[in-house]
């Protein structure tokens, strides 16, 4: 009934937008001016394919954006305009505010001639070209009709040059790159000899070439055959023929805080240290590794100029993160075709602190609070490297189990502390050089501490180790973590949580509440191309644990394995995360932003899951947004009455979509669905309502809808308030998951709801169906 429902209004949607099709398509038109033309389309004829739509893209002005085929915004801003003014047309007016695109007979003549070179550059020199215009009541369809003749193709190429030098040069480059330069038969093509000329460039400039540039490249060409053309290119001779030879970098020198390029007292400075004899670091700020600003260059022992490595050593320096972008300045002996170049160095602040803060509420009365205060130091130990320290804090409002519920206000408290220090290199500034990599790997060295308090007990996790991270490309980026080891204790446990624990006899609720030591191994790898034209974001996470323990117990007890160390449990397991994102960008105001996050942990010692700390959670800000942090699942199991103890899994599903448009200035909205869950491997504990099953995990989704008010904060950061309400709940029964049909039914809310949910039933309270979620920055 509803699905037949939903069909009709659907069919009225379309059958009114067929009739505002109808009116619109020949509306346009009769709202302008005496004289003035509304362009429909361009239509090009005698050319088929790509290459068409190649032609016409470069026709102006672009024709007028259609909706459906129809041109809205050029109908509604010529209906605004005509006639007298009222409130309709003020706002419209105010909305659409491009005029209608017009056809001009100038415009056609150069778009006729326009189109005709464009032939003429790709080899067809007889190509004709003729337009006109179809006008009728509803505007004009411009028609570029094409006679492309007979293309012409390459005969001959040859090449002229005067210096021995660079004439050896280009031919050993045509010679290892043949596809780079005309060839006999090809068709004639004026952008692939500009293409030819910057790439030739580039090369020359990269083995000594200093002073040569693109003007020094000319084409000759000859078409007095029918059908065929002769290119010859020249090299022209410079004023001064060393313009044509290679230079050699002679001196280069880095100032570090120095005050101008126009040289320093030497006595200032801190530090004066001459690697190599074409080399001098000059330092007046504080001490750094003497080794460190060497590692970054990238010249050859034969010192010859190289634009790349010039640029590609100057990015290096700039990653390390100490110094703001450097200014250099260059200077060249012709004479001695010799190179001097200085560069200062301005050092970033030592010093530097961030702070964040997240705000969530939803319509049962959770709260929560979190805020972090980072400080970082650059240089810490003079190694080049940055010392990270962060201190967090959250508190949240939650549901509690039993007797220990009472009472309300913040009753969670969460805060840690955590330090890193990331050194460039592999563990130390200079170490494997040889391995000859990308010169942008870090060691990370860490040491965190977490406690969680709340009514029902509290938890200490410390956690130690180091990484290696680095960069593939300048967009993948890798973190390989070969030692981390981990030591959570629980410190408390309250009566009511006991006696839960025990009356459910769950041993994998037991688990999550056990002290435990543990071993790992994990890695990373990551692309973000989200401000590139591809617009996507992927990561891989793998981790191993128990490993390292594990061989110390097998080199002990032998064939007496045990999952304890030191009468400590520890966890052995495999675990997995994915996430994709794809933004789809419709214009500067309007985005589609989509993610989907997947997660699987397999445990493989005693324990039969994983440690608390590495299940999978589900709700949030930054989740399904109409349930709270840790509210959802696992599986057909909801948060409605043992509050959040049992919402872990070992496997998490999650997608979302948004749609982020500008309102006005700094306001911008969005709306979006995310749907996902979390389910358990092996539990037994409400009839295995949490585990994952192929032929059922698809109705154990998870659905929630909303909208959002964002507010950039003068370009810092974004604050955003997310309004959520729940579509579909897998805690119901298999009939009774959607919610739509119930948002309005006050009697189901305040208690008929309790008689629907699996597993066990609250015994109060009214049904959490929206959500409030206050956040910095976007969810995703």
């Amino acid at each position: 009934m509803h699905n037949f429902r939903h069909s009709k209004i659907i069919i009225a949607y379309l059958f009114g937008i067929g009739l505002f099709a109808a009116n619109t398509s020949c509306s346009t038109q009769r709202y302008l001016e005496d004289g003035q033309i509304f362009l429909r389309d361009y239509e090009i004829k005698g050319l088929d394919g790509p290459r068409n739509q190649e032609l016409r893209s470069t026709l102006k002005p672009k024709p007028n954006k259609r909706i459906l085929g129809i041109p809205v915004q050029a109908h509604f801003y010529a209906y605004a305009n005509h006639g007298k003014s009222n409130f309709l047309k003020k706002f419209l007016l105010k909305r659409f505010n491009d005029p209608p695109v017009l056809s001009d007979s100038l415009q056609l003549l150069q778009n006729t001639e326009n189109l005709r070179l464009s032939l003429i550059n790709t080899g067809y020199f007889q190509a004709k070209v003729s337009g006109f215009r179809k006008i009728t009541n509803k505007g004009a369809n411009e028609i570029y009709k094409i006679d492309r003749g007979a293309p012409y193709k390459i005969q001959n190429f040859s090449i002229q040059c005067e210096s021995d030098t660079l004439r050896d040069a280009i031919f050993d480059l045509k010679a290892d790159n043949p596809q780079r330069f005309p060839a006999k038969n090809q068709l004639y093509n004026s952008s692939s000899l500009n293409q030819n000329r910057a790439w030739l460039v580039q090369q020359l400039r990269e083995q000594g070439f200093y002073r040569f540039g693109p003007t020094f490249v000319e084409y000759f060409l000859d078409s007095s055959y029918e059908g065929k053309i002769d290119i010859q290119m020249v090299l022209k001779a410079p004023e001064i023929p060393s313009y044509h030879e290679r230079y050699k970098i002679k001196d280069w020198q880095i100032e570090i805080a120095a005050p101008n390029l126009l040289g320093s007292n030497m006595n200032n400075f801190l530090e004066i240290y001459r690697p190599y004899p074409w080399l001098t670091i000059l330092n007046k700020d504080e001490r750094l590794d003497s080794g460190l600003l060497i590692r970054q260059f990238s010249y050859r022992n034969d010192l010859l100029f190289s634009e790349n490595n010039l640029r590609y050593t100057l990015s290096k320096i700039a990653r390390l993160d100490l110094f703001s972008p450097g200014v250099y300045e260059m200077s060249a002996n012709d004479t001695l075709k010799e190179i001097n170049i200085k560069l200062l160095l301005n050092p970033l602040p030592k010093w530097n602190w961030r702070a964040e803060t997240e705000i969530s509420t939803n319509s049962i009365s959770l709260f929560g609070l979190n805020g972090a205060l980072n400080l970082t130091r650059r240089n810490a130990i003079r190694l080049g490297d940055l010392l990270e320290l962060k201190a967090s804090i959250g508190a949240e409002s939650q549901q509690l189990s039993g007797l220990s519920s009472g009472g309300s206000g913040l009753n969670t408290l969460d805060w840690g502390l955590r330090s890193q220090i990331s050194i460039p290199g592999i563990f130390k500034p200079g170490a494997f050089q040889g391995l000859k990599l990308t010169g942008t790997e870090r060691t990370q060295y860490f040491l965190n501490y977490q406690r969680q308090q709340r009514r029902d007990f509290d938890r200490n996790v410390f956690k130690a180790g180091l990484g290696i991270s680095g960069l593939v490309h300048n967009n993948t980026r890798y973190e390989i973590f070969p030692f981390e080891i981990t030591f959570a204790n629980t410190g408390f446990l309250s009566s009511d949580l006991q006696q839960l624990i025990n009356s459910l006899n769950d041993p994998f609720l037991k688990a999550n509440f056990a002290s435990y030591v543990t071993t790992g191994l994990r890695g990373s790898w990551s692309r973000d191309r989200l401000r590139e034209k591809k617009s996507d974001y992927v990561r891989i996470f793998l981790e191993s644990s128990g490993n390292a323990i594990t061989l110390f117990n097998l080199l002990n007890y032998k064939n007496n394995l045990r999952d304890t160390l030191f009468k400590i449990a520890y966890f052995r397991f495999l675990k997995a995360d994915v996430e994709y994102r794809k933004y789809l960008q419709f214009s500067k105001e309007t985005t589609i932003a989509t993610r989907f996050l997947g997660s699987f942990g397999l445990p493989l010692g005693n324990q039969g899951t994983l440690p608390l700390e590495k299940r999978a959670f589900a709700g949030g800000a930054n989740s399904l947004r109409a349930w709270p942090v840790r509210g959802l699942g696992p599986g057909a199991l909801g948060n409605y009455s043992t509050g959040s103890l049992i919402q872990f899994g070992e496997i998490r599903l999650e997608g979302n979509l948004e749609w982020r448009f500008k309102i006005s200035g700094p306001l911008s909205g969005a709306v979006f669905v995310d749907a996902g869950n979390i389910w358990t491997l092996n539990d037994s504990s409400f009839s295995g309502l949490g585990n994952f099953e192929w032929n059922r995990f698809i109705g154990d989704l998870a659905i929630n809808q909303g909208v959002g008010v964002r507010f950039d904060v003068l370009g810092f950061f974004v604050f955003r308030v997310d309004f959520a309400i729940k579509l579909r709940d897998p805690a119901f029964l298999p009939n009774n998951r959607w919610l739509i049909d119930k948002w309005l039914d006050q009697a189901w809310k305040s208690s008929l709801w309790r008689t629907q949910i699996q597993g066990e039933q609250p015994t109060t309270g009214s049904y959490p169906l929206f959500s409030t979620v206050f956040g910095i920055n976007f969810p995703f």
